[in-house]
């Protein structure tokens, strides 16, 4: 059973499998959950079945929504904000700017811009 299991967690499909089941769990989570976007790359490039590597680059990109939104509105915010909203995507891009203070505001600025794409 333990070489089995072994073999298992050493596929790269089943991995992205668990890890795509991780981001989508995340998305709901009450509470912010830790960024994960070095995970998700890692499957995304693991990927082998095409469709899971769309779900995969899908699910990222709303996380990285996601962790913004509640970074920059607390974690309640996430429950009005909707990312198929244009309106809503500039009104989060304007009020990340307004955050100068905050030394990662460029790059999460630069990000939103991306996942809007």
């Amino acid at each position: 059973d333990a070489k089995r299991l072994a073999q298992w967690c050493d596929s790269p499909s089943v991995m992205c499998l668990i890890v795509l089941s991780m981001l989508q769990k995340a998305l709901v989570s009450i509470q912010r959950p830790p960024d994960l976007s070095q995970i998700a790359l890692s499957a995304i490039e693991a990927a082998t079945d095409d469709c899971i590597k769309s779900e995969l680059k899908e699910a990222a990109r709303l996380l990285s929504i996601d962790y913004l939104v509640r970074k920059y509105c607390g974690n309640g915010a996430q429950e009005y904000f909707r990312v198929s909203n244009t309106t809503h995507g500039i009104r989060l891009v304007q009020h990340v700017c307004r955050h100068v203070d905050v030394d990662s505001v460029l790059r999460d600025v630069l990000i939103l811009c991306d996942a809007f794409k």
